[in-house]
């Protein structure tokens, strides 16, 4: 984030808060989409026999595709950037 680096989630997590969403750079539906999708997250990598609904999947969708559509509005450069093969 801004050319700061991490090493962990909840690193992140805070820093988007403190800086983007506390700021209101971010709308706070911005920030609540992040989090819940890093709860399903934690759910996928620590949640034993807990699993993702397909409606949990869903939402997830449109929480990325909002936060990502918020991240472009913000930085329209990065709309020309290189993007990863799907290979």
């Amino acid at each position: 984030m801004r050319g700061r680096s991490f090493s962990r989630h909840r690193e992140v997590r805070a820093a988007l808060h403190r800086d983007l969403v506390n700021t209101n750079e971010w709308d706070a539906q911005r920030g609540k989409d992040y989090d819940f999708l890093m709860d399903l997250r934690e759910t996928g990598d620590y949640g034993g026999l807990a699993h993702a609904s397909v409606e949990s999947a869903q939402q997830a969708v449109l929480c990325a595709c909002a936060i990502l559509n918020t991240v472009l509005a913000a930085e329209p450069a990065l709309k020309s950037a290189p993007q990863a093969s799907g290979d």
